[in-house]
């Protein structure tokens, strides 16, 4: 299975980014409002083989920089 580079790059970007906020609770909001718009655009663009992949990584990311995993949970329809 090939997980597309343009994901990957989005993912690691995002990364990055998030990196750059601090601590402070106007932070922490901000990395959540990131990751849950992003989950979002990624998991809508995603063909269905990438969407399990892409929700570990936003797991990942979630736990690496301490925000709540609820942020990175798909919506059921």
């Amino acid at each position: 299975m090939t997980i597309n580079e343009a994901t990957t790059a989005a993912l690691r970007d995002l990364d990055t980014s998030l990196c750059t906020y601090g601590m402070s609770e106007g932070d922490r909001l901000k990395k959540i409002a990131a990751l849950a718009n992003m989950a979002v655009r990624l998991r809508e663009s995603a063909p269905p083989h990438e969407r399990d992949w892409i929700n570990e990584a936003l797991h990942a990311l979630a736990q690496k920089h301490q925000v709540p995993d609820e942020c990175v949970l798909p919506h059921s329809d």
